[in-house]
């Protein structure tokens, strides 16, 4: 549905017109010179079109055309059964009559006619009548294309984001159903005028705009009538080895590109140039108001290699919806690269120094016991008046005597210092039978329990039992609670 508006009238009549070959401007029929140039003027004599007013297979009455491009000629047209516009595009008769160009038309058709998404112009019906002409019927579409849309002018990054998008949602439900376009471009996307300002888009011709030619690089220097322009070209296509998927990805990255600047990556008047751009050469810098994560989408997009461009239309819809939700307006992406977290100045020595390795501390020296003398006095002189008072002998009633009492010192130092190995004795038994508790172990449950030394209840033990000697003893291993002995 682009192309080339033709000079009609509105019975599809082409008129007569005076052409200036040096100004390649068309006058009316009646001046013999251009004003311009005093050149004479060609007269070109009235023909009309044989398919204005022509019913295709008794279904589509063909009422007048809409433009022309190298496929053939877009008509509108009334589809019989329902009464409604619909567009027909009639192939070229020159292009109709190489069976392999109808064969490889009528399948794309095929495959376009399976298409049902909002973003893509709808296939009604395609065929060939009797005499050979092939045709496609469409919906109707009012608008402009993006191309006279954009006419050499920066969009709105609201605006690119919003087509993006569309044309991404477009690809990814061709590809899907493995159909490539194969010559996106902004002559084949349609800007719908309504509803106004909304930017809804049909994009054209999946597929079919280079059905009728081999897809091959032989046809690349061949008129633009039929390849469309190289502008958007991806760098396989150029070299010849085919369309696929990514080669649509490469042309949405010229046409997002184009929006964002105003003209397309690569640009010569030389085709070949052109050409050669597209294979070797980086497109020149976005401009800097463009997001970051936007602007290294276009660069993958671009990429020469179509394995470092995104995998699927879908990806890109993701970065561009990233953007459009105010990704790129409200922060930069980070760099994935950098895991590091940002850490003060007074931290990053505590941070970057690796922790010390655990060990056991060595056990404390053992400090010259300057006590025990005085423990072992108090002991013996408790046994001693035990014996005097008779402890150890037969019946009769004794008179109670209190144990001589503890000085306060040696009861402090009793209770803080372990048990030295040396007391072998009745003397070094009744020390351990009064070891201290260690007060690093202690907690809520000693609460109540007795203490080391108890002037009202302390009781001597005998002297005829000796026990056996015993082991050395650290305070540090003592497993001491309340009861234990």
């Amino acid at each position: 549905m682009s192309g080339d508006h033709g000079a009609h009238d509105s019975d599809g009549d082409l008129h007569a017109e005076a052409y200036c070959s040096s100004c390649n401007q068309s006058f009316a029929p009646e001046v013999e010179r251009c004003p311009n140039d005093g050149v004479r003027l060609i007269k070109f004599a009235a023909s009309r079109d044989p398919l204005i007013g022509r019913v295709l297979d008794g279904r589509f009455e063909v009422r007048d055309p809409l433009g022309r491009g190298g496929m053939g000629t877009v008509y509108r047209a009334i589809q019989l059964s329902v009464d409604r516009e619909v567009a027909i595009k009639v192939v070229h008769p020159k292009l109709a009559d190489d069976r392999q160009a109808a064969k490889r038309f009528l399948r794309e058709a095929r495959l376009a006619s399976r298409l049902n998404q909002p973003s893509v112009v709808q296939v009604i019906d395609f065929g060939q009548t009797d005499d050979g002409v092939l045709y496609l019927v469409m919906e109707l579409l009012r608008g402009r294309t993006l191309a006279k849309e954009q006419a050499g002018q920066r969009l709105p990054l609201k605006r690119v984001l919003a087509i993006g998008a569309q044309l991404c949602d477009a690809l990814e439900a061709a590809h899907v159903q493995g159909i490539v376009h194969r010559d996106l471009k902004p002559g084949n996307i349609v800007v719908l005028a309504d509803p106004p300002g909304r930017d809804l888009l049909k994009v054209l011709d999946f597929g079919l705009a280079k059905s009728l030619i081999a897809d091959t690089s032989s046809q690349v220097t061949n008129t633009d009538a039929i390849l469309g322009t190289p502008l958007y070209m991806s760098p396989e296509q150029v070299q010849g080895k085919g369309s696929e998927p990514r080669s649509d990805l490469y042309a949405l990255g010229c046409i997002l590109y184009e929006l964002l600047t105003g003209a397309p990556p690569f640009v010569d008047p030389s085709v070949n140039l052109i050409l050669a751009r597209h294979l070797s050469e980086p497109p020149p810098p976005l401009p800097a108001g463009v997001p970051p994560r936007l602007r290294a989408l276009v660069s993958q997009l671009l990429a020469k290699d179509p394995a470092e461009r995104p995998a699927t239309a879908a990806d890109a819809r993701t970065v561009l919806q990233w953007v459009i939700d105010g990704g790129a307006a409200a922060w930069p992406e980070p760099d994935v690269s950098d895991t590091v977290p940002d850490v003060p100045a007074e931290f990053a020595q505590t941070v970057a120094q690796p922790l010390p390795a655990v060990t056991a501390a060595p056990p404390p020296a053992r400090a010259r016991r300057w006590w025990l003398p005085i423990a072992i006095g108090a002991a013996a002189l408790g046994v001693g008046g035990y014996a005097v008072l008779g402890g150890g002998g037969g019946g009769g009633a004794r008179p109670a005597v209190a144990p001589p009492a503890a000085d306060a010192a040696a009861a402090v130092s009793i209770d803080a210092g372990p048990v030295d190995a040396g007391l072998s004795d009745a003397a070094a038994a009744a020390a351990i039978d009064a070891a201290p508790i260690d007060a690093r172990r202690r907690d809520d449950r000693d609460r109540g329990a007795r203490s080391p030394v108890d002037a009202g209840g302390a009781r001597p033990r005998p002297v005829d039992a000796a026990p056996a000697p015993r082991p050395p003893v650290d305070a540090a291993d003592l497993d001491f609670y309340p009861g234990k002995r």
